[in-house]
């Protein structure tokens, strides 16, 4: 059994699902997203001067960023739905909206509120007592799972999905995180040889391919480096979810039982949203109903510039 499980991923890869199987036997607490700023103040305030996908290098000293996944392996953070926490929000005026957008704008969010705050936070939003057994969910700091490495002692979970499904639901939802200007961050595109894109006369749908293509590109190089990193196929799991879940919780030493097979039974039904529930039969090509061939073009065309190749099919 792993004390520390750090599950990592790209946004709309099954991250939150699988999160919430793995932790649903009550053996490990889940802390869900320390480090987005639009839900948890101390993550806000620990990512000063960092984008909203951080690249931190292992020799850089980034001490908030460090202490903020030291927090959550210890399940120290208050929850996202704590007074404690929408008092910190409140306080600085700093709304989801007004969060949302000063992260699109390409700024610093913290430029909109003291630095000293910082201080005032981690005694307010940690708790004492910490937590043996963690599973931390994170959509935001695969790139810097290096350097997270150094710092923190975890078993790292990174779970993968066809990007075409990905790009899919980036549309269905219009969510702002399927381009956060990577053709912009020339010190990541250097640091993997990486070419550089140039935005002028270029649609959305390939800065999300070339932003995806970055991503599965880091990932891959990640996965060469680190042997002790767990790949997890999403559509794999799809195809059989409780026979993979099983195997999934042998290999991460977690106890698969009622609770879990449970979970996944009232999982499997139509969502829609940021909901967890899903029905599997209908994953493997969800994209299929949602894009047309003109935006699969599109994304296909910024995901090769990004990631080199094309390393995935159209299922």
């Amino acid at each position: 059994m792993y004390p520390k499980i750090f599950l990592f991923g790209v946004p709309r890869s099954g991250t939150t699902w699988l999160s919430r199987v793995l932790s649903a036997s009550g053996s490990y607490a889940l802390v869900h997203e320390p480090d987005n700023e639009t839900n948890l103040f101390m993550g806000l305030v620990s990512k000063c001067g960092l984008p909203r996908f951080p690249y931190v290098r292992p020799s850089e000293r980034k001490s908030r960023y460090q202490k903020l996944f030291q927090y959550a392996s210890n399940d120290r953070l208050v929850h996202q739905t704590s007074r404690r926490n929408a008092l910190m929000y409140r306080a600085t005026r700093m709304s989801r909206r007004r969060t949302l957008a000063l992260l699109a704008s390409g700024e610093d969010v913290c430029s909109a509120i003291k630095l000293p705050v910082y201080r005032v936070s981690k005694h307010l939003l940690t708790k004492r007592r910490p937590r043996k057994r963690v599973i931390v969910k994170s959509v935001h700091g695969v790139l810097s799972l290096p350097f997270l490495l150094k710092h923190v002692s975890f078993k790292p979970v990174i779970i993968q999905r066809n990007p075409l499904n990905i790009f899919s639901s980036y549309k269905a939802m219009k969510m702002p995180d399927q381009n956060r200007h990577f053709h912009r961050r020339t010190r990541l595109l250097a640091d993997f040889d990486v070419e550089p894109l140039s935005s002028q006369g270029v649609s959305g749908d390939v800065l999300a391919g070339y932003q995806l293509g970055v991503f599965n590109k880091v990932i891959d190089t990640y996965q060469e480096a680190y042997s002790a990193i767990h790949v997890i196929d999403y559509e794999q799991v799809m195809l059989d979810p409780y026979r993979e879940i099983e195997r999934i919780c042998g290999d991460l030493g977690i106890t698969y039982g009622d609770t879990i097979r449970s979970f996944l039974k009232q999982s499997f039904r139509r969502g829609k949203g940021y909901t967890t529930h899903r029905l599997p039969a209908e994953q493997r090509g969800v994209y299929k109903t949602r894009l047309s061939t003109a935006e699969m073009d599109a994304f296909e065309e910024g995901y090769v510039l990004g990631r080199g190749t094309l390393d995935f099919e159209r299922l």
